[in-house]
Parts: C-alpha cells; sequence; structure tokens
C-alpha cells in the first residue's frame, strides 16, 4: 500500500508493499526514501487534429460511392499528385452513358450534342449539332449535374454557373479501347472526364465528418460522480502526401488531417507573436 509519509504536497513515497509491511532494506534520506516520487493532476489535454492513414484509391472509392447516389451516370473517381503544384491533387470525375433504368432518385448526367434539342429547334442548333457530330463530340454535363458539381470546385458555385464557358476547359471525351478479346476490333468506351476544377478541400467537407472530438473534461455532476464531458469543434480537412506504393504506379498512401480551425488561428497568433528586443534572462 503506498503512503505518502512525508506530508509534503504531491509526493509519494512507497515504504510498504502489497501486503501492507514495511519493505526491506529500503534506504531512507532525511524525509524521502528512495521510492519517492513526484505526483500532479494531468492538465486537460486539448487535441487540435487528428490523422487518417489511407490511399488515394481509397478516397476516391468514397468520393465516387457518395456521388453515385446522385449521379446516374457517374463511372469512377480517381486522385492524381503533382508535386509542387499549388494544388497538387487532381481530382478527376468518369462519366459514361448508363443504359440501365435510371432510379427516380438520380439524375442523369450527361446532353447528348449530336441530337437536337426540341426547345432550340433552329438553324443555328442544327448547324452546333452539325458541327459537333464533324468534330466527333458526343457528350457533355447537362446543366443539373453542373449545379450539383459546381458546390466542390475551386470558388464553389457562385464562381461556376452552368452557363460559363469555363466549363468547356474543364470537359473532355476521352475514349477507352476494350481489352476483351470477345469485342471486335476497334471497340472500347467513351468517358467524359471533368478535371483541373476540383477542390480537394470542398470534397472532404462533404465527405468527411462535420464535426470532431476536440476535448474530454472529468467533471463532478449534481450528485457528486464523475463522469466524462466531451466537447466537439466544426472540422475542417488538409491532406499530405506521403508516398507511392511500390506495387501499383495509379496509387499512392496519403494522411487526411482532420483539425479544428479557429484553435489552429488561435495557435498561429500565439506562435508568431509581435517581436519585441528582450535582454537579459528569460524565464516562463
Amino acid at each position: 500500500m503506498a503512503t505518502n509519509a512525508t506530508n509534503i504536497s504531491n509526493v509519494t513515497d512507497i515504504r510498504t508493499d502489497k501486503e501492507g509491511n514495511p519493505i526491506k532494506n529500503l534506504k531512507m534520506y532525511d524525509q524521502f526514501s528512495e521510492n519517492a516520487y513526484a505526483t500532479f493532476d494531468p492538465i486537460t489535454f486539448n487535441s487540435f487534429g487528428n490523422i487518417m492513414r489511407t490511399t488515394n484509391r481509397n478516397l476516391a472509392t468514397i468520393i465516387k460511392e457518395n456521388y453515385q447516389k446522385i449521379f446516374h451516370d457517374l463511372r469512377g473517381v480517381y486522385i492524381a499528385y503533382y508535386p509542387g503544384s499549388p494544388a497538387p491533387f487532381m481530382v478527376e470525375f468518369y462519366f459514361a452513358k448508363n443504359i440501365a433504368p435510371k432510379p427516380e432518385d438520380k439524375i442523369a448526367n450527361l446532353k447528348d450534342l449530336t441530337v437536337m434539342d426540341a426547345q432550340h429547334n433552329n438553324l443555328y442548333y442544327q448547324k452546333q449539332v452539325l458541327n459537333n457530330k464533324v468534330g466527333g463530340k458526343h457528350y457533355t454535363l447537362n446543366d443539373d449535374t453542373k449545379i450539383i458539381l459546381g458546390d466542390i470546385m475551386f470558388g464553389g458555385k457562385d464562381a461556376n454557373k452552368p452557363n460559363q464557358a469555363k466549363w468547356n476547359n474543364f470537359i473532355e471525351e476521352v475514349w477507352v479501347p476494350t481489352v476483351d478479346q470477345t469485342f471486335r476490333p476497334g471497340s472500347g468506351e467513351l468517358l467524359i472526364k471533368v478535371s483541373k476544377c476540383f477542390d480537394i478541400h470542398r470534397i472532404l467537407q462533404k465527405v468527411m465528418p462535420e464535426h470532431m472530438l476536440w476535448k474530454i473534461e472529468n467533471k463532478e455532476d449534481e450528485a457528486g460522480n464523475n463522469k466524462a464531458v466531451v466537447s466537439t469543434a466544426v472540422a475542417k480537412y488538409e491532406c499530405r502526401f506521403i508516398k507511392f506504393t511500390y506495387n501499383d504506379p495509379f496509387v499512392f498512401i496519403m494522411n487526411i488531417e482532420q483539425f479544428d480551425k479557429n484553435a489552429v488561428e488561435e495557435m498561429t497568433a500565439s506562435e508568431n507573436p509581435t517581436q519585441r528586443i528582450v535582454s537579459g534572462v528569460v524565464y516562463y
């Protein structure tokens, strides 16, 4: 049994064994034995961040599975890494015409550029359709899809209206030849690739938890019983590249950092105070 034999605050001195018998051959000093040690009440540990270890493949799958709940024609998502770029994580969405019946709770995503729209049946649009056929253009995104995607693009929805010409820089057709020998030569799949416009931070805010665990405190209730009080904070997210995997050149390991934005801003301000000249001895 441990005893504080000195009545000194925050000092415990172990002079007896588990059965309560005095420890034999215990060396004594002035007030303490050789088993004396300091003890303190622990501080409250405030965590401003957490780290999730994952891969770009796992994160892309999470994004795809979430947006497939809305998009009928979404085929897949890929996340590329370009070191040295201001936005090194490039997110790519791939769409393809889905011949399966569209559920009522999803939206179609592609607009056929080779078919005349009944609402725009005039010579101008007829020439556009002809130009698309001659130029080999087949599909683009419809306006409903652009509205949903605009929320996760750089600048948000207000900077990416469906009728803006900038969408032409983000959308391209990709022809993927088939490797299945049972198909006739020249067969393949037409994909609509959307890229160079997505803000991965906005995407993480969509698919990751909105709040995070901030602090756990031990408090007494009215009855005098100890209980844990949990505090949460609004979470923000950042990505960190770790390394490429050895067995797949398209897969890399990454960290997703979850942090309390307000706590980080306060910490940054406290760590970078106004500089002042100090002379003499400094202590805290």
